[in-house]
Parts: structure tokens; sequence; C-alpha cells
């Protein structure tokens, strides 16, 4: 296929490049653009299918005459032998633009009719369920740590693999940037308002304003410009760094990550999307936490205990201006109380959409 006019010029050159690599299987574009929603702020995401030895995904971006290109690598075993769950919505949302050995084709035409059964969406529901329960487990364990901003991080995105069930089950695909709006859409269908509305309070997102969205952002700017200083030359540290590890530190702490990030920020505050923008930004800025604290205590040959996520940046960092910020920026009512209230009634969600998740599949008459 062709690439759309607005990004064609750009990486057309960086793909003949990419093409030309013998480790390079397939390419296809996905995402946004591949969709058809995207905006002037959208990135570009090109599935790269590598012949390389791994066992792993991992992104790179890159810049493109002011163009950001996320590339998204998988092994090519993974679309020969079983596909993992987790790439279906990519394999599914992609157009090809190369194919040296034509398994991207296969896998493309096989996963557009395996798709919405039965069988795969039970896979991927049960996958994000497994989720949701991992993350329900950190925060009850950062409950009983007295880590009560931890847990109620963990309770939203928690809540957010479960929205992610129903997703799949109302046959609708989620955008991350558009994550706020797709789960309203999905709310109204199945009338689970509770669980929004907690999910709302848990990620401090209630009443988000222009401000307080605008002040977001400014935190995170500060936040990641200052851990960034203590991210140097990961990959090439002489103990033991997981290669996805240090593939996804270089992937966030890269100033082409940090220019496009903040521009797709800025163009939802623009657009009035406040709660949208702030979910954005504190959700990706966990995802970044984690590996950061993963990495940082490894340096000081202390294994990582992820329930304990914003403790443990107190113990790296003392009470200083990155602890401050942080504190800020995830504006989290953590009460002992008021976190056991919300993990209750989030077990209790995700208990019943568990029980009644095989039903609902059927009852949708997703395609035999």
């Amino acid at each position: 296929m062709d690439l759309p006019e607005e990004i064609g010029e750009a990486v057309k050159s960086f793909l003949e490049d990419l093409k030309s690599r013998e480790v390079t299987s397939g390419i296809g574009l996905f995402g946004s653009w591949s969709r058809g929603d995207a905006v002037q702020s959208s990135d570009v995401d090109l599935l790269v299918i590598d012949k390389a030895d791994f066992n792993y995904e991992y992104t790179e971006r890159i810049n493109l005459d002011g163009v950001f290109v996320d590339l998204n690598f998988i092994p090519e075993k993974w679309i020969v032998g079983k596909v993992p769950a987790e790439i279906d919505q990519k394999i599914y949302e992609a157009k090809i633009l190369f194919d040296r050995s034509g398994y991207l084709t296969r896998v493309k035409d096989w996963m557009e009719k395996a798709y919405w059964t039965y069988e795969r969406v039970d896979l991927r529901t049960e996958s994000h369920l497994i989720n949701a329960y991992t993350y329900i487990s950190r925060a009850t364990s950062a409950a009983s740590k007295e880590d009560y901003k931890s847990a109620s991080i963990y309770i939203a995105v928690g809540l957010e693999e479960t929205f992610k069930i129903l997703a799949d089950i109302n046959m609708s695909i989620i955008s991350n940037s558009r994550f706020i709006r797709s789960v309203t859409s999905i709310i109204e269908k199945t009338g689970l308002k509770e669980a929004f509305a907690l999910y709302l309070e848990a990620f401090g997102l209630e009443n988000y304003n222009r401000e307080r969205a605008e002040e977001t952002l400014d935190l995170f700017r500060h936040i990641w410009s200052e851990t960034s200083l203590y991210i140097k030359d990961v990959e090439e540290k002489p103990y033991n760094v997981h290669p996805k590890v240090a593939k996804t530190l270089r992937y966030y702490y890269n100033e082409n990550f940090f220019e496009g990030f903040i521009l797709r920020s800025e163009a939802l505050i623009e657009e009035e999307s406040f709660i949208e923008s702030g979910r954005y930004i504190l959700r990706v800025l966990t995802e970044i936490l984690e590996n950061y604290v993963w990495f940082r205590l490894l340096e000081d040959g202390v294994r990582f205990d992820y329930t304990t996520l914003l403790s443990s940046l107190r113990k790296i960092h003392g009470e200083s201006s990155i602890t401050s910020k942080i504190n800020e920026i995830f504006r989290i009512e953590g009460s002992p109380s008021k976190i056991k209230s919300s993990l209750d009634m989030a077990k209790r969600i995700i208990d019943d959409v568990r029980r009644k998740r095989s039903s609902f599949i059927k009852e949708k008459k997703m395609l035999s």
C-alpha cells in the first residue's frame, strides 16, 4: 500500500533503508494512521518484523523531518508460530508496506478472519484479566506496606485492563492517546459507571481542568529532565540490565520521544481533552518510573519491588525536587481507609467481569 500523503514523503526514504536490511522480514503501518483517525500531532507507528534472535517486543523512536516515527520491533518467530495475544491489534490494523518472506501477509490474512472470533477474544480478554489481577495484587501489597499512592496507581491500572476486556467484548478498538474517549463509549454500553468513577478517582483525574492539565504536563517536563540525568549509556552498564528494560529506558529517555510526547499532550490540552491529557501523561509516567526505579536500584544491587514504586523513589532520591514533583503530579488521596474501600470495590468489579466474561462474549455472538 501507499503511505498517507501527509507522512509519505518524510517516511519514504527511511522505509527504503529499512527494507534493505537483511534482518527486516516485514513492515506494516498500524495505529492511528492506519485506522484513519490520526491528527497532526499523531506519531507514525511501524510494525517491524525482525529476523534477529530475541523474544520480546521493543520500540525505538526517530524523527524524520518533523514526523515522529515509532518502530515497533517484534521477532519473526512470533508471527510464524503461535501468535501472542498482545500483538493481535497491531497485526489486525497493519497495512502491509513490505513483506520479504510472505509471513506478514499470511498472518494478516489470518488475523482479519480470526480477530473477532470467540477463541481469539477469549484469549485476549483472559490475558487482560490476568493483568488486572496482577495490578490489583500489587495494589494490595502496596497498601499493606503503607505505600498508599502506589496502591491507588495500581488500582487505576488494574481497572484499565478491565476496560480493555469490555472493549474486546463490545468489538471496540482502544486508542492509547484516546483512551478516555474509548472507555466512555464502552461504559455507556455496559453501564459500569461506578468502575469509571473509581478509575478517575484512583488516578486523581476527577475535576480535571486546563490549569491542572497544564500543571501536570509542566511537572512531567521537570521529572523527565531531572531523572534523565541518571540514565546514561544504559545498555553499556557492567551489571545485568535486561535488554528489554534497557531498550525501554532508551526509548523513553530519548529527545525524540520527549518532543513528540509534549506535542501530543499539548494538542490534547488545546482541544480541551483535559482528562484525556492527564491520563495520557500519568500512564506513560508510571511506566517510565517503573523502569527507572528498576534500573536505579539495580545499580545499588537491590531488587525492585514493584508494589512500592513511589516509596522506592523516595529511598533513591530522599526529600528532593524529584520526589516533591512526583507527589504533586500524582494528586491522589492516599488514606488507609480510602484505599481499602477502593481496593474492595475494584476487586468486586473485576471479579464480576471475570464471572460474566465468557457469557458476555457468547452474547455478542462473536464469529465462530
